[in-house]
């Protein structure tokens, strides 16, 4: 199994003692389409609407590609990619950015989605 990373910029991930590095290798984005929706306060609102990623090559046997969480999100017909898990386990500086992440995420599989009630 091999990663490639699809953001913008290197990603670092801790497990343990050991850290993996994977420099960008291009950069996988979703276009949107906003338009104005009613202020709040007096501060304007955008309607956004999320379209089709691009940016990303066509999957490949044993190859898991790393993006965004919002590209992720876009990508419901891809099983081949993971975003950074930049929850709680995140690695933050003294300014509290994230420097480093513990894992990735996928979104949940549909047959283990819950139902909220």
């Amino acid at each position: 199994m091999r990663l490639r990373n699809f953001t913008p910029h290197p990603i670092r991930v801790v497990v343990g003692d050991v850290e993996h590095v994977w420099e960008s290798e291009g950069v996988a984005r979703v276009s949107e389409s906003r338009r104005p929706a009613d202020a709040v306060c007096g501060i304007p609102v955008h309607e956004v609407a999320h379209d089709a990623p691009f940016g990303l090559p066509e999957p490949e046997r044993g190859v898991v590609l790393i993006v965004s969480q919002l590209v992720l999100g876009a990508c419901d017909d891809r099983d081949d990619l993971v975003a950074p898990d930049t929850g709680v386990g995140a690695v933050r500086d003294a300014q509290g950015r994230i420097v480093a992440v513990t894992g990735f995420v996928v979104p949940p599989h549909p047959c283990q989605r819950t139902i909220q009630r």
